[in-house]
């Protein structure tokens, strides 16, 4: 028989757990996706990769027992359950490979949000985002709590539960990348800004420079002044 039709056959039987596997690996691809692109250090992140392969040895297990490479002897309730179990494990692995990743990304952005602003004074970043003190810092905090939380409720045996902290835990992270890309289109203004006070800056230096060199040849003056008349006396 045509292995597609075995594969078809197996996906039918246990599509409420394909379901979750591909819709978790989906999510897992796109936060890999997004990570890659944010990490300036380049840096590849193995512990989901590293979960995703053993969650395709499970599944090409339990395909093996399908079209009868693993030999069950025809003994069909042998087969389905053996199947169910290695379908049962690559989920766990693609639940945990979604939240190594996510766990990362979520580092990431804090990470990425601090170097970015620690060069630029809270005038500047007040100015280009003005928002940032005001509503993001606090959403911030906030959505970092309610990772947090999601974290500590991590767990594969909540059944059909695991989509919906999944699909939560993802809204958290767009909230994130939607602060972030916030900043970053702000750099540009904040660049500029950044140069005018520096600017402002010099030019208070210089000013202050002279000021003292005046204040200098007061102070002669007024000495010399002083020991003239008292020489005139």
């Amino acid at each position: 028989m045509n292995p597609l039709i075995f594969l078809l056959g197996m996906v039918c039987m246990h599509e409420d757990i394909w379901s979750k596997i591909v819709t978790l690996h989906g999510h897992t691809k796109a936060l890999t996706l997004r990570a890659e692109e944010l990490d300036t250090n380049q840096e590849f992140f193995f512990p989901s990769v590293i979960q995703q392969r053993d969650a395709h040895d499970h599944i090409i297990r339990a395909y093996a027992a399908k079209v009868g490479v693993k030999d069950f002897s025809g003994d069909a309730e042998q087969t389905d359950k053996y199947i169910r179990t290695n379908l049962d494990k690559a989920l766990g692995h693609e639940y945990r490979a979604f939240f190594d990743i996510a766990d990362w990304l979520a580092i990431l952005y804090r990470e990425e949000i601090t170097a970015t602003l620690t060069t630029y004074s809270s005038q500047c970043i007040r100015t280009a985002v003005p928002n940032y003190y005001s509503e993001i810092v606090p959403r911030l905090e906030r959505l970092h709590r309610d990772i947090e939380g999601i974290r500590s409720r991590k767990d594969i045996g909540l059944g059909d539960g695991i989509l919906e902290e999944v699909t939560l835990y993802r809204s958290l992270l767009q909230t994130l990348d939607d602060d972030w890309v916030r900043i970053a289109d702000s750099l540009g203004s904040m660049e500029q800004l950044k140069a005018e006070e520096k600017n402002q800056n010099r030019k208070k230096y210089l000013a202050q420079v002279v000021v003292n060199i005046l204040l200098l040849f007061v102070g002669l003056f007024v000495g010399w002044l002083g020991g003239w008349v008292q020489r005139g006396r």
